[in-house]
């Protein structure tokens, strides 16, 4: 995406068209969303936008209002993390059945494709960074089934993060377009910095801690599937197979060698019962996804060190 920014604002909008006017301009920092007045007839608010890369940074600030998500916007929303840097004003998210309070100098992060509402019950100053989720993941900038929240954002590192982000908002169009990949990397460095060392951070998994875990319980649920490959997996998890590679990167094997090692594993505490009328040595191996007989036991040896047929043997 190229540099570029904008300004959006319903100061020359009717008052009865303010509500309408200011969910099309969510919907440029983020699709799928729904705004109401909250009770107030109308609506003030302004967003200054600026794009860099894939980030999108944005100055936003409005009156009272409310600001809703739903199941089926979930398609145009899947790939969306939000860092909202809280300047002004009391905001309450919700999320999963939960309550998030934010008040000024907190930041909050939070997985934009799940369904949640935001209520601003009064005027309120955010500075909005919204990012693809693979990104957000690579980076290691934290979220997971809760929104997060870093206390005391305004001074320290997170004052640094918002100065420098709110300049870059301001200055989005002097930026020389060749900059754009140093710059989303500064940016990315800077909000990472109060995550990383905030005070509630640093005991919650690291967003590659997390999709190291998805990964293994998704294996775990289909590992019977002979046809389960990583092109199934990304999908399922809504990433890369690169990134998937990279949270496996400390295994010290790769997805491919956990899955079959796993399959391997389970067929092992199996094969006793062969020796008690159950199934078959192939029979077995195929339930747990492998294709051959030939394969299975070729595998197992390398692996344990014996055949299959030894193990049956075995109490």
């Amino acid at each position: 995406m190229p540099l570029g920014s904008s300004v959006l604002s319903t100061a020359d909008v009717p008052a009865v068209e303010r509500v309408g006017f200011w969910t099309q301009a969510l919907g440029q920092v983020c699709r799928g969303l729904a705004a109401d007045g909250y009770g107030a007839e109308t609506l003030d608010g302004r967003i200054k936008m600026a794009s860099v890369g894939a980030l999108k940074l944005c100055d936003i600030t409005a009156s009272r209002h409310r600001v809703t998500s739903g199941d089926e916007a979930s398609d145009v929303r899947k790939s969306t993390v939000k860092i909202v840097y809280q300047l002004g004003g009391i905001s309450v998210y919700q999320q999963g059945g939960k309550e998030f309070r934010v008040k000024p100098g907190d930041c909050i992060v939070y997985d934009v494709s799940r369904p949640h509402t935001v209520i601003n019950s009064e005027a309120n100053h955010h500075i909005v960074v919204a990012m693809p989720k693979e990104l957000a993941m690579i980076n290691d900038i934290g979220f997971g089934d809760d929104p997060r929240i870093v206390s005391a954002c305004r001074k320290g590192l997170g004052g640094l993060a918002i100065n420098f982000v709110r300049s870059v908002i301001k200055e989005n169009s002097f930026v020389a377009p060749g900059s754009e990949a140093d710059l989303t990397e500064t940016i990315l460095r800077l909000i990472r910095l109060p995550l990383t060392h905030g005070e509630k951070w640093p005991s919650m998994p690291t967003a590659h801690g997390s999709l190291n875990r998805q990964i293994k319980e998704f294996i775990q649920q289909n590992i019977r599937d002979p046809n389960f490959n990583l092109d199934r997996l990304a999908a399922a998890l809504g990433c890369s197979k690169r990134l998937m590679h990279q949270s496996f990167a400390r295994e010290g094997m790769t997805i491919t060698q956990y899955l079959w090692a796993s399959r391997l594993e389970a067929c092992r505490r199996e094969l006793p019962q062969t020796n008690r009328g159950g199934q078959t040595l192939t029979q077995i191996a195929l339930s747990w996804g492998f294709n051959s007989s030939s394969h299975f036991s070729r595998t197992f040896k390398t692996r344990f060190g014996r055949p299959p047929s030894e193990f049956t043997q075995s109490r």
